[in-house]
């Protein structure tokens, strides 16, 4: 394997997951039901990563403000909210507390969390890493809910 290539335990996990084989090794077949569910909750996951990183670079702006409107998916859902706070504990899992249009409150994953108001500034200009990114990507994850969860499965499933 290229030592330069880097993959976290939850990625590797993934990839077993999805994947028949680890290199030549045949790996066990899944019963069709529990891999249909374990396909719903992997086709996601690309897509709440890229927002993770996206909002990791902007938490200042999760931080300082409260109030701000957003909107967060829920079992594949997007409501639209309030922010309340932020919660960086633990520091690699930070989640928002949030205030939804139906009056409940929910903490939420901030891969599953974009900003909807306008108004916030969520440009990186001026901050590390203001040069060329590694990402060719034109998406602002940060405010763009991407593809709903059914389009990521059925993608996953073709």
């Amino acid at each position: 394997p290229d030592s330069d290539f880097k993959m976290s335990v939850g990625e590797f996990v993934e990839m077993l997951l999805c994947q028949d084989r680890y290199y030549s090794t045949v790996l066990p077949r899944l019963p069709m039901v529990t891999k249909r569910q374990v396909e719903e909750r992997l086709a996601p996951l690309v897509q709440a990563r890229k927002r993770m990183q996206a909002n990791k670079q902007i938490l200042e702006v999760f931080r300082e403000s409260s109030g701000i409107r957003i909107e967060c998916n829920i079992h594949g859902e997007w409501l639209q909210g309030t922010l309340l706070e932020l919660d960086e504990d633990p520091p690699n899992r930070p989640k928002v507390r949030a205030r939804l249009d139906d009056g409940s409150e929910e903490y939420i994953h901030l891969g599953r969390v974009i900003i909807a108001d306008r108004s916030v500034r969520t440009d990186r200009r001026g901050g590390r890493g203001s040069g060329r990114s590694r990402s060719r990507s034109k998406h602002d994850w940060s405010r763009e809910k991407g593809k709903s969860d059914k389009e990521l499965i059925d993608e996953m499933r073709s």
